[in-house]
């Protein structure tokens, strides 16, 4: 998730407080509206389902060197790829509503609370979250994003084909074979970062957030400060993320070089998958719908997901 562990001598401390980006208040006031996972249920949706070719015409934002390191906020792009400073949020919901996506009344993507103890001027420029104006009763439709904006992990081992043997054979060496459709995420938000405002998708990659705060990203020395349990925990994620960079770069995935051999775009790309999936089938399907991705960043959710026989992503109240 979102989710920024606020630093003290910039090392999480026992007392530290943890504070979530997209922030989660009750349905029926102006509230961030938390993702919660779902079976694969066949639900009949209150939306109706659309089927655009093409998206009206997105103009890319003036675009600056990215800083992607998901270690500091600062650190820039090494390989000449761009992508916007700032997170670009209108365009990607402007792009989702224009595939088909559709929000309940009331229901929209506003930045975070100014002001808010512990939240920085830069911390509320990039935090954003999806809020409702009005309540929603539980059972009640508040998103609806359409199969063809749905990145699935399983139509990704397809595009890909025989490209992820090598990478997916090594991963299971590494005693990873349930992380598998996580690595196919995340290779195909490199390969659409490559493209950049070439790809269909440079609305919801320019959207994304820039940094992270989580033990993919943590030092040795965070990791000390941390209870024993929780710098295990953290330090088996930073692991994992040490077993996909070395697979990426010992298999025969159709990227660039300079791309995955950049450790801060490999790192942000990892990050991206892992903290705005969704688990259909355990270690099987995971998948990301762009727009339902920004909620589910709450401690308690209050929505669900689900999909359809079509594919198509379906958020609910439950609460």
């Amino acid at each position: 998730s979102d989710t920024r562990i606020s630093p003290r001598d910039n090392c999480p401390s026992l007392n530290t407080r943890i504070e979530t980006k997209d922030m989660e208040f009750p349905l029926g006031l102006p509230a961030v509206v938390a993702l919660a996972l779902a079976a694969t249920a066949v639900h009949v949706s209150a939306f109706q389902s659309s089927s655009l070719a093409r998206p009206p015409s997105v103009q890319p934002s003036p675009l600056t060197l990215c800083g992607m390191s998901t270690m500091s906020p600062g650190a820039s792009s090494s390989n000449g790829l761009l992508l916007r400073d700032e997170r670009d949020v209108q365009p990607m919901v402007d792009w989702c509503l224009g595939y088909g996506a559709q929000t309940a009344p009331g229901v929209q993507v506003a930045p975070g609370i100014a002001g808010k103890a512990g939240h920085s001027i830069r911390d509320n420029r990039e935090n954003y979250g999806v809020k409702t104006a009005q309540a929603i009763p539980k059972g009640g439709p508040v998103l609806f994003v359409p199969a063809q904006l749905v990145l699935s992990s399983s139509n990704i081992q397809q595009e890909f084909g025989g490209s992820l043997d090598r990478s997916e054979s090594l991963l299971a060496q590494y005693g990873a074979s349930d992380r598998l459709p996580l690595f196919r995420l995340m290779v195909k938000i490199l390969a659409e970062y490559e493209k950049l405002d070439q790809s269909p998708y440079f609305p919801w990659l320019n959207a994304l957030p820039r940094t992270f705060y989580n033990g993919v990203s943590m030092t040795d020395a965070c990791f000390a400060c941390l209870p024993p349990y929780v710098a295990y925990l953290a330090s088996m994620e930073r692991d994992n993320y040490g077993y996909f960079f070395q697979a990426l770069n010992a298999g025969n995935v159709p990227l660039r070089p300079d791309t995955i051999s950049n450790d801060d775009i490999v790192r942000w790309a990892y990050n991206v998958a892992l903290t705005r999936h969704q688990v259909v089938v355990p270690a099987v399907e995971k998948t990301i719908a762009p727009l339902a991705d920004m909620i589910n960043h709450g401690t308690y959710p209050n929505v669900e997901i689900s999909y359809d026989g079509e594919g198509n992503g379906i958020v609910t109240a439950i609460r």
